[in-house]
This record gives C-alpha cells, structure tokens and sequence, in this order.
C-alpha cells in the first residue's frame, strides 16, 4: 500500500481562522527549541485589530504591542552545570500554560506561552489533524491470503501468501478470520513455502531508540504485525515466562536480561516474522497444515483467496488516540504519507497542521515523529492550546474534531472516562514521560462558557540525563523514583490549574 489519498486538505471556516488569529499572535513563539523564557507574567488578548506584527511562519512573535508581557528569553541551564540533579524541586516545577474562549479564541490566561516544552503524547493531536486530512474517513486496511497457484482436492498447488496492507489493529481474530475462509474453501494444506510480505510499509525495529526496547510502548513495526506488536506474557507457578495468547516459542527474539514477574507484555522488534508465526499457530489449531513461514518481498499471488478488512481508518484513529498507541499512530503515519521513515512522515503530517491553523507561528514545534515517543519534541503552549482549541471546534474532512479527544473525569482529575465516545465535558489529550507532562483540550465551565486550554510542564535537564542512564539500570529506586515524584507533582499542578479554570470562569 502507498499514498492513500492526494485531495487537497479540507479546512474550517474562513470566519474560525480568521477569529484565531485575533487571540494566538499574542502567542507567536519567540524562542528556538529548548529555550527558556524568564519571565511569570500572565498575558492577556489582544483588543480587536492588536495583532502585533502579523508574522505566522517566522518564529519570532508578535510586535511589542503583544509582546511586552511576556518577558525575555535565556538559554537552557546546560546539562553539566553544577547544581543540576535528577530529583528537582516541585516547587520550582517549571510549567507553562494557556486558557482561551474556544469560541473566539480571546486569551484569558498564560504563562510561558512562547516557552518550548516535551508535548510527549499530545503530539498524537498533530498526527490525527494531518492522517484525517490525508485518507477517506472510510478507508479500510486490507490484509489478504494468495497463492501462486491452484487449489485441486484441497491442496494449494503452489505457495500461500500473507500480504499484509499495514493494518496496525490486526489481532488474532483476524487470523482466525482469514483460515476459517481458507477452510470453507476445502483447503487443507499446500504443496509450496508458506511465505510472508510486509513490505507494504517500512520496516523500523524500534519506534524510538532512547527508549528501553523491550518495554511494550517501543515495539517495531511493518506492513504486517499482530496485537500492535506486544507479546503478552506471564509466570507459571516455578516463576517460569509463559505466553498468555500465544506459545512463548512464537516470540521472534531472545527474552530480555531484566524480565520479571512486573512483565505482562513484551515489545515485539521483527513485527513481520512474529505475526506469521502466530498465523500459522492459528492455522495448525484449526486443523490447516503450514510449514515454517518465510520472508518474501513482491511475491504475486495469482488468486486471492482470503481478505480481512479493518475497522473504518476514524475509528482506528480515535481508538488510538484515547488508548495514546504509539505502533498504531506510526503505522498509520506512514501508511497514508508513504513515509520512508517516522520523521518523513511525521513532517508531513506537521505542514498538514500547521496549514489548518495559519495564524500561530510554528516556529520551534519539533515533531521526531507521530507519536510523540521522543524526549526530542518540543512544542509550546501557545501551540499546544492553539490545537486543542482547533480540535474543540473544527472538522477535517467533515469530521468533527472534538469526538477524538478522550473524555476525561474530574475526580480523579484527568482519568479517562471509560467511554470511547464520552458525553464528557471535560475532554483532553494527555502526554506523559519522565520529566515531561502535557494536557490539551477542552471543557465547559460551571457558567456554560466553552474553554480551550494546554497545561505543559517538563524539566529538561533532568530528562537528558535520565536518557543517559543505561536501560538496565533505569528500574533502580534511585533513578525511578525521583521522577515519578516530579510527575506526581507536574500532575497535581496541572489538575489544580484546570479544576480552578472550571470553576471560576
């Protein structure tokens, strides 16, 4: 599978545009990635007409008019200056923030606003903007069976093929799906190689290399994989690994030096091979004979005789972004950019977003990928609230926005509802790892008023020295929890934030 659609990008209305830029070149970055501003001050918007220099593209912020609030800018503290350890002050947590009317876009608190922060997670709200701008709402995954030749008393004369289209919800039901349709054929066995393509998409061994391989979040992907390449995993009672789904012999790869007992899934690297073993498992428990699956790339079957199609491509991406799955945001990117690398087809989908949005500078908005799996990004929270307030109120290809931001709870504060398609007034894309948090969306105040907001913190420093700390020795309590105390504190900063926003406005 290739480019999935070249139709132009369908935009809101002139008139919500239009009233963006009013509000957001009081937020126009003023910094480079991993700048620090100095200043506290809270902004407010601009009176109608005061829009500062107008520059949208150049990175360096509205005129002085706008501009004077918000302080100046200093560089980063370097990673190696004395003073600087892994188990920061919260209160000295450095958070930036924005709150706005989501109906027209007035500025009604910030701090921080043109500061580069870690989006983490709430990158998956540019990926979802450009992937539905890119491929028909409908579009649908297809992973077929083929072979080189007939089928005569129940024997395929020739090879059997899994070509996979990068359907990244692909499951074992799927698998079953496709035998029971072989087996309704009469076919009971082949007289060939039992072969697999996967070169529909790239293949990438691990989505983002600072991050522990084995960890379920960080798995491989190609244009074949099953169970969003994780392998689930248990102990039996000698305290031996054991596969929950799947025999543990089926997984591709040598079992991690640091498994234990906390393990119940594992990252699955050789996406392909791991999923035509698990197809031919299926298929031997259903009664259909295969040999040991071999790797082929443009093989042609001359008949097609099983397919299996995907959930519509909206409901894939909404599943995905309220579950936050990285594999199924990266397949998807690449499958409808034709990507030849996450960064390739994250910039596509980043130009995508920004031309959704021409009134906010996107100077410093760094996107190493779809996913937001990288200590790398950077994003502001004047971009930041600039999109969830365009995902609170826009459609993209006649699909309303606001429906793919998880519904979220107020007590506990930021926990998802438990409903894919929630009635939550409170609704907002989280991102979240070590030393970095983000919150973005939108929610009804107790006055009835529609509010955008982005809620951002990080400590930067910290984090380059986690990445620096090898993989085995990041479960140490030493270099754990630390961290999860930052964002224990980043959390509770933010819920007090919103929760007071709700309240008062």
């Amino acid at each position: 599978m290739r480019h999935l659609s070249s139709a132009v990008f369908t935009r809101c209305g002139t008139r919500l545009l239009l009233c963006s830029a009013l509000a957001l070149t009081a937020l126009l970055p003023l910094t480079t990635p991993g700048a620090q501003a100095a200043d506290k001050a809270k902004v407010t918007a601009p009176t109608p007409g005061q829009t500062g220099s107008g520059q949208t593209g150049s990175g360096q912020g509205a005129g002085p008019e706008t501009a004077a609030g918000m302080g100046t800018t200093t560089p980063p503290v370097s990673p190696t200056a004395p003073g600087v350890t892994l188990t920061p002050d919260p209160a000295t947590l450095r958070t930036g923030y924005v709150l706005m009317d989501a109906k027209t876009g007035q500025v009604l608190a910030a701090e921080k606003a043109r500061e580069t922060f870690i989006p983490a997670s709430v990158t998956k709200v540019v990926s979802m903007i450009g992937i539905l701008s890119m491929a028909p709402p409908d579009f649908r995954f297809s992973t077929t069976v083929t072979a080189t030749g007939p089928v005569k008393n129940g024997i395929v004369q020739g090879d059997l093929i899994l070509v996979g289209g990068g359907d990244a919800s692909l499951d074992i039901d799927a698998f079953e799906e496709l035998v029971q349709t072989l087996k309704d054929q009469g076919i009971k066995g082949i007289k060939g190689k039992f072969l697999y393509d996967a070169t529909a998409l790239p293949t990438i061994p691990v989505l983002e290399a600072t991050q522990p391989p084995e960890v379920p979040y960080n798995p491989g992907l190609s244009g074949l994989g099953v169970s969003y390449n994780r392998f689930r995993i248990g102990f039996d009672k000698q305290g031996k690994p054991v596969g929950l789904e799947q025999p543990l012999a089926l997984y591709p790869e040598p079992l991690p030096a640091t498994l234990d007992k906390s393990d119940t899934a594992l990252a699955v690297h050789d996406a392909a091979l791991y999923a035509a073993r698990t197809f031919v498992w299926v298929a031997d428990r259903n009664g259909l004979k295969l040999p040991a699956p071999q790797a082929a790339a443009g093989v042609t079957g001359s008949a097609t005789l099983a397919r299996h199609l995907s959930e519509p491509l909206t409901d894939m991406l909404k599943a995905s972004v309220y579950h936050s799955n990285n594999v199924a945001l990266e397949t998807m990117s690449l499958a409808v950019t034709a990507g030849k690398t996450l960064q390739e087809a994250a910039d596509s989908l980043r130009k995508l977003a920004q031309t959704a949005i021409p009134s906010v500078a996107w100077g410093g908005l760094v996107m190493p990928n779809a996913s937001g799996l990288s200590p790398e990004g950077r994003m502001t929270p004047g971009q930041c609230a600039a999109l969830a307030r365009f995902a609170g109120t826009s459609s993209v290809a006649n699909q309303p926005l606001k429906p793919f931001l998880p519904g979220l709870m107020q007590d506990p504060f930021g926990i998802p509802d438990g409903y894919l398609n929630s009635p939550s007034t409170l609704r907002g894309k989280s991102g979240t790892m070590f030393y970095a948090r983000a919150l973005a969306g939108v929610f009804t105040a107790k006055s009835g008023r529609e509010m955008a907001y982005c809620v951002m913190s990080d400590d930067q420093v910290a984090r380059i020295k986690y990445d620096a700390i090898p993989f085995d020795q990041r479960e140490a309590d030493t270099n754990k929890l630390p961290a999860r105390d930052w964002l224990k504190s980043a959390r509770a900063k933010e819920a007090a934030l919103i929760t007071g926003w709700i309240e008062a406005n």
